[in-house]
């Protein structure tokens, strides 16, 4: 096999084409390390401890927290679903808009049947989405733009682009779908400020700063039942994207949290199309460009507009399966681990939340993706995400992203896909109590 092997991804932004067999570097950007399919990681299911000792306000010594895993307050990760705003749609109509209630029922489903003392070992809530504000939208969109959408004013065309036709509940749905998951983002910057703040309050000094990293010990992730809409742009919308909810819940938390993100996001998208919403809405001459950190891997053949430039842009062939893909990903990831722990001054890749856009359109069976991967390949993939996550101690927000069931198949393997994204997730947190 042949790979790049140079020395750094650089800042430029821009494209890698990846063959099974060879990585051809089409941009400035380059990356170091030959990938090889033992370089993996597997989930650590180690508990990690700290003996750290503080003092009281009475010079008293306080054990924050001690090698007894039962004194320890376990993992957070809270759901957000916004089913209850769903549309109907005409007959035929190829979104599958049933999926999301499905999944969010066989979610909560499968983790209220876990014995007691497994749900115990994540602190784990289900809220329904708010509806996203037009502060909030204005964020990033275009305030022309939302006030049309929101009263109707669409020509047909702009419909048709979006896929959706307009209605009342159809507005409901789209603010939620943003809503939830700016809550999502949200609720992860809350709990780490009120950790951060609970830490400072116990250290008596701040000579070692400890508790801006240890903030991250317990880690704390959400995840929304909904979103990936990553085809909107600043004024119009595209495949079944009305608003970004990622870029709009990016650019809320920034404004809103600036002691808790005080470097940048990283946007992780596995669709098999490409993020090119979110690409074009933090390239450089926009609003918070240089405090978010497009990564798109997607198909090469499965664009329905022009392409444009993320910050990284992976580009896989049609009918990609499982072990390109992994080697791959594993390979960026790897890549991106150096770049975060590298002890100098450079900014450029350190990050302080993690948005990943889990679509499983990736998947063999379905009807638009174009690619081959297996539901374990799939499974592979979100592990290797929220190992990523975990291992550079970076809080994370999931968002749900595309699926499409193909027409013999019903929703059980779009179903099955998108639920193991969530139930994955409270299963990697559950091995770490």
């Amino acid at each position: 096999m042949e790979y790049v092997d140079n020395k750094s991804i650089s800042s430029g932004r821009g494209y890698y084409y990846c063959t099974a067999g060879t990585r051809r570097n089409y941009s400035t950007a380059t990356a170091t390390a030959d990938v090889h399919a033992d370089e993996f990681p597997t989930i650590n299911n180690s508990t990690a401890t700290t003996d750290d000792i503080f003092t009281n306000d009475k010079n008293e010594k306080v054990e924050v927290m001690d090698n007894n895993p039962s004194s320890r307050r376990p993992p957070t990760i809270r759901f957000f679903y916004n089913d209850v705003y769903e549309v109907k749609l005409p007959p035929r109509h190829r979104f599958p808009m049933g999926k999301y209630r499905q999944v969010r029922n066989k979610v909560q489903n499968m983790i209220s049947k876990l014995p007691q003392e497994q749900q115990e070992r994540v602190d784990c809530e289900f809220h329904v989405s708010p509806l996203s504000t037009l502060e909030e939208l204005s964020t990033t969109h275009d305030s022309t733009y939302i006030k049309r959408f929101l009263h109707g004013d669409q020509t047909e065309k702009e419909q048709r682009n979006v896929g959706f036709p307009w209605s009342t509940e159809g507005v409901n749905r789209a603010l939620s779908s943003v809503g939830g998951t700016v809550a999502s983002a949200c609720f992860v910057c809350d709990e780490l400020r009120r950790r951060k703040l609970d830490r400072k309050h116990l250290q008596s000094s701040s000579s070692t700063g400890d508790y801006v990293s240890d903030q991250y010990f317990r880690p704390c992730w959400a995840a929304h039942i909904a979103g990936g809409t990553h085809h909107a742009f600043y004024d119009y919308g595209e495949g079944f994207s009305v608003f970004s909810d990622m870029a709009v819940a990016a650019n809320v938390v920034l404004e809103r949290y600036p002691d808790i993100i005080e470097n940048k996001i990283l946007m992780i998208d596995l669709d098999v199309h490409q993020g090119n919403g979110n690409a074009v809405l933090f390239q450089k001459q926009n609003q918070n460009a240089e405090r978010v950190f497009t990564f798109s891997m997607h198909c090469s053949g499965n664009y329905f507009s022009p392409k444009q430039e993320s910050d990284l842009d992976i580009e896989l062939p049609i009918g990609c399966s499982d072990q390109a893909y992994l080697m791959t990903l594993n390979h960026w990831l790897k890549r991106f681990r150096i770049e975060h722990n590298r002890k100098d001054n450079n900014q450029e890749y350190k990050w302080d939340l993690i948005i990943f856009q889990a679509g499983v359109d990736v998947l063999e069976e379905d009807r638009l993706g174009r690619m081959n991967l297996s539901a374990k390949g799939v499974e592979r993939r979100n592990e290797l995400v929220y190992e990523f996550a975990y291992d550079l101690k970076i809080p994370l927000v999931v968002c749900m992203g595309g699926g499409y069931p193909s027409v013999d198949d019903g929703l059980k393997s779009i179903i099955d896909a998108h639920s193991n994204v969530y139930l994955q997730a409270h299963q990697f947190l559950r091995q770490l109590s």
